[in-house]
């Protein structure tokens, strides 16, 4: 787990739990990662792929109630180093409620750190929420991603200072 001073917000990085499924690769090449996010070297130097390359990357978490909304930021950067016929290329799709989020044939920049989200809260489907990497046709390689969060948005109904206040 990383937390601060590797990560000035002290959000805390977890490695997903070790699985029969999924295969973990990393780098000690240094990620350009210069993005507001300020994510830590040790995070976005790592990155999680199936074993089999045939199945889609899947995320999922629950939340509390099925009128709460979420934000997801994906981070990507290649840390493969890619053979001249090789390709990285995936879907991203997060089915909401009533929405979707997708990101058609997505090409992660080498040891260049990016990240891609939902620009407003979505609602998940029932309780649940799924966010799938699907390779392409065109691509030769499984899906890949370095990190991902996931925000549950909370309201306050009530303002904690008086409008007149201010």
């Amino acid at each position: 787990m990383f937390r601060y001073p590797a990560d000035v917000y002290d959000r805390e990085w977890e490695q997903l739990s070790l699985s029969f499924a999924f295969n973990f690769v990393n780098t000690s090449l240094n990620i350009n990662a210069s993005t507001p996010y300020e994510l830590p070297q040790e995070v976005i130097s790592k990155a999680v792929i199936n074993k089999n390359v045939t199945e889609k990357l899947t995320y999922e978490w629950t939340m509390d109630d099925r009128e709460d909304q979420a934000l997801i930021y994906l981070h990507f950067a290649e840390i493969q180093t890619l053979r001249g016929n090789d390709t990285r290329e995936f879907d991203i799709a997060w089915k909401g409620k009533d929405e979707n989020f997708t990101i058609s044939a997505y090409r992660p920049q080498k040891l260049q750190l990016e990240t891609l989200y939902n620009t407003s809260p979505m609602k998940c489907r029932f309780l649940g929420c799924t966010v799938e990497l699907v390779m392409t046709q065109n691509s030769t390689l499984p899906p890949m991603v370095n990190a991902m969060e996931a925000y549950k948005i909370i309201e306050f109904p009530d303002a904690e200072t008086n409008p007149e206040d201010g």
